[in-house]
């Protein structure tokens, strides 16, 4: 008796597992869209300087819905230079005419309705737009020619340096230390997104949704299944204001857009 007991207990406790298991895989799928299994293939567009499609395939079924396109650059072959100028706003392809020879320009920082960026921009020692307060913030900076992807922002991002300095904030954080981040999200609100992002090698990846439009959460969850190991990714603005020039190859899959947007960052190769 005690035997046929011991049998149930034990048939009781698989069945349990095997049901909370299951139940654990069908939640998954709405959770994160399916990421490619396959290793990374990466196309190069000048030395140190890669680029790929990745697809983003909806739950729960894998439904393809487009490409979202990857620039990685090594930090040790190019320059990366913040443009802003009150008052002056265009379209990225209209930045990239004004300053030819950028291998990529990406728009960056959120801007009011008079065309002022929200947010930190410093060029130098010179603040031309203060800090928000927002906890959610990130900032990407580059102090002697050495780019980083930074979570936060402290008082030392208004301090005065002996080093050339550039930087801007944007929001939300959508990675932080390899993790998901807290960020308020409205799982309705989709659009085209930009996104500045670093891995643990020190890349900095450029990261563009083209015609694919994501909500927040989306594309924080698909960066982080990406294969892409990052560690820090920060959302640009995005909707029509997120756009990205490409030199050097056909990029004519690439949506474009023509908002003007005040401030943009340009990356140069040595």
């Amino acid at each position: 008796m005690e035997t046929h007991q011991n049998r149930g207990r034990q048939i009781k406790g698989l069945l349990t597992v095997l049901i909370v298991g299951f139940a654990i895989f069908l939640s998954s799928d709405h959770v994160a869209a399916a990421q490619p299994s396959t290793q990374i293939v990466w196309n190069t567009l000048a030395d140190g300087v890669a680029y790929t499609w990745l697809p983003y395939l909806t739950p729960p079924k894998n439904a393809f819905l487009g490409n979202l396109f990857i620039a990685r650059i090594n930090p040790t072959v190019a320059l990366f230079r913040v443009y802003y100028q009150q008052g002056k706003r265009q379209s990225v392809h209209d930045w990239a005419v004004e300053y030819p020879g950028a291998a990529l320009i990406v728009n960056a920082s959120f801007f009011d309705g008079g065309y002022l960026p929200e947010g930190l921009v410093r060029l130098g020692n010179d603040i031309l737009s203060l800090p928000l307060s927002r906890l959610d913030s990130g900032l990407f900076t580059t102090s002697t020619t050495v780019p980083q992807v930074l979570p936060t922002i402290d008082a030392s991002a208004l301090e005065p340096s002996s080093a050339y300095r550039e930087s801007f904030e944007s929001f939300p954080v959508l990675i932080k230390d390899q993790h998901l981040a807290t960020f308020k999200d409205n799982p309705s609100e989709r659009a085209r997104r930009s996104v500045i992002a670093q891995d643990d090698e020190g890349n900095i990846l450029i990261i563009y949704s083209s015609s694919v439009e994501l909500s927040l959460t989306e594309m924080a969850t698909w960066i982080q299944d990406s294969g892409l190991s990052v560690v820090t990714a920060l959302n640009l603005d995005g909707g029509s204001s997120a756009q990205l020039h490409v030199s050097g190859a056909d990029f004519s899959a690439l949506a474009q857009g023509d908002a003007q947007v005040p401030v943009v960052l340009a990356v140069y190769l040595r």
